[in-house]
């Protein structure tokens, strides 16, 4: 089991993820050094996108529970989680620590079996007398959506992108 945690900071936005071009969606590509972090560093990024973060405290705990076929699976459905609670409870995570479940690392593509992902949220539910709500995501899609490590200078990384329809 592999573990990652992000903390929203806007001092870390450009290390965590970027906008990429898109006509009509909002494309991001976001990076970490590993899946769990990745996935927890996904989450912050569609928080940060649908609301002004800096007015959110940690009061409430809330855990999402996913499982994928593949990484690009996984973190889909995770988004879309999350995009669930956000639509009805006004759910809005500020901190979010991932667990994975699945391979071995090294384990060949046709051994690859499931991935259980949980992630531990904390957040609170937007108060339209407090908080200000930016980006209306409508859905995860699957077009772009990808998972990838990659080789770095340093050893290895992850990288992913995922497109929202807005």
């Amino acid at each position: 089991m592999a573990q990652g945690s992000s903390r929203w900071s806007a001092a870390l936005r450009s290390e965590v993820y970027r906008e990429l071009e898109h006509p009509a969606d909002l494309l991001l590509e976001i990076r970490a050094q590993d899946l769990p972090g990745l996935l927890a560093n996904a989450l912050i990024a569609f928080y940060d996108q649908s609301a002004d973060l800096a007015g959110f405290e940690p009061r409430r705990e809330l855990t999402l529970e996913v499982h994928g076929d593949q990484p690009a699976d996984a973190l889909r459905n995770l988004l879309s989680e999350a995009l669930y609670h956000f639509d009805t409870e006004r759910f809005v995570g500020t901190e979010a620590s991932v667990t994975v479940e699945g391979p071995a690392p090294g384990a060949l593509a046709e051994e690859l079996g499931p991935l259980r992902v949980r992630a531990f949220l904390r957040g609170e539910n937007a108060d339209p007398h407090r908080h200000v709500l930016t980006t209306e995501i409508k859905a995860v899609t699957y077009h772009l959506l990808s998972v990838e490590k990659v080789v770095t200078d340093g050893g290895s990384a992850w990288r992913a992108t995922v497109l929202f329809d807005i």
